[in-house]
Parts: C-alpha cells; structure tokens; sequence
C-alpha cells in the first residue's frame, strides 16, 4: 500500500511500531514459558538421575549417571561472562602492567646472569670439588 501523505505516513509508522512492540512482548512471553518449562524438565531429569544414583549405591554399581544442566548460552547469568579463550585480540597492558612487566623480565635476566650457567665453568667446578 503506497501513502502518499505526510501525515498518512506518520500514522503508519506510529501503527506498525505499536504492532512490532506488540509481536515483541508476545514472542518475550512465550520464550519466557518455554525457559520455565525446560527449567522444569531439567530439574525432573535431576530428580530422576539422584534416584538412579541412589539405587546404584544400594546395589553397589559404580556406572556414571547423567546429570543435565542448561548450557551457558541458555543461562542468564552466564550469557556476559567472557572467558579469555573467546578473545582473539592482545590484551592492552597499562603503564603499571608494563612497568611490572619490564621489572619482571630485569629480575630474570639478573637471575640468569647470576646463576653459573656457564657450562665449561661448571664442568671444571664439578671435576675439581668432586
């Protein structure tokens, strides 16, 4: 349907935002009931396995039991938890990392400057003491 009207315009983008929010919060709706009824599913499959575990202990099996739980991506306190194996990119150090960085490394050089690594030095040391 072509309008042509500024005003009619207007009117049909008010409507069909109204219709968007309105198919939104019915599809929010029924995402929230099937979470709730997969929650439950889950737990039941829980309640099953403990029974199943408890019976195996009874008959002194040592099989392993299922036990279910919703993956990260279906859980809301897991879904912004970021672990470092999903970040391709270095990381930015700060002044203070990088400080303490070089510090580490001037700390590992002097170790190693230190130590007798030397190895003709340590091959005579150890003929000559032993």
């Amino acid at each position: 349907m072509k309008l042509y009207t500024n005003y009619s315009k207007r009117i049909q983008i008010n409507v069909l935002n109204l219709r968007m929010r309105e198919v939104k919060t019915a599809f929010n709706i029924q995402v929230g009931k099937i979470f709730k009824l997969k929650q439950a599913e889950v737990e039941r499959i829980n309640e099953m396995a403990f029974e199943i575990r408890d019976i195996q202990k009874e008959l002194q099996l040592d099989d392993e039991v299922f036990v279910s739980k919703l993956d990260n991506d279906e859980d809301k306190d897991q879904i912004f938890i970021v672990n470092d194996s999903e970040i391709g990119v270095e990381k930015v150090l700060t002044e203070k990392e990088l400080k303490e960085l070089k510090e580490q490394e001037t700390e590992r050089l002097q170790r190693e400057k230190n130590a007798n690594n030397n190895i003709t030095e340590r091959a005579l040391y150890d003929m000559m003491n032993n």
